[in-house]
């Protein structure tokens, strides 16, 4: 796994706890990059793409500096992740936020085997030109099974360090 951390949130967290999470659905992690990114809200948001290059300018932001490594080429495993840490809320408990990231983790990771194995759906367009709601699409279908026949790995440490760390960096100033 090729990782691009873009938070103040420390590898030696992140990184075992997002191959565990791959380990757990069953996917090949060598080679698959992921991003993470800090997310504003509390709610953890996720994406995976199909691919075999990613282009250094996807990873490190759209300045125009970086805009010049546009010849700069990271070849991937079948897959490319894009998943953002939750933001500080003081209305939300860090040890579900926390559950919620690697779950959502494990959602990307399974998106990530259907790729490798060949197995992706293409999503048509209705008779109306718009597509199936989300939740009703046969790839985001198989992803929940996955889900929720996961290999029970223990990963209770690893998500207890990642709460631990949004307590401690979450404080947030009230403004009364």
């Amino acid at each position: 796994m090729k990782l691009y951390n873009k938070t103040k949130c420390p590898d030696s967290i992140l990184r075992p706890l997002l191959l565990r999470a791959g380990k757990s659905i069953g996917a090949n992690t060598s080679g698959v990059v992921v991003k993470v990114t800090q997310g504003q809200s509390p709610r953890t948001r996720g994406v995976a793409y199909k691919c075999f290059v990613v282009y250094s300018w996807h990873l490190h932001g759209r300045r125009k500096k970086s805009r010049t490594l546009l010849g700069q080429q990271i070849s991937t495993n079948g897959g490319f992740i894009q998943i953002s840490l939750p933001g500080p809320h003081p209305a939300y408990d860090k040890i579900v936020l926390a559950q919620r990231f690697y779950t959502i983790m494990q959602h990307e990771w399974a998106h990530i085997k259907q790729y490798q194995s060949g197995q992706h759906y293409a999503t048509p367009r209705t008779v109306g030109g718009r597509r199936i709601a989300h939740d009703l699409r046969p790839a985001e279908k198989d992803a929940y099974k996955e889900v929720m026949f996961a290999k029970k790995l223990d990963s209770d440490d690893l998500v207890l360090a990642l709460a631990l760390y949004l307590e401690e960096n979450g404080q947030i100033q009230c403004l009364a």
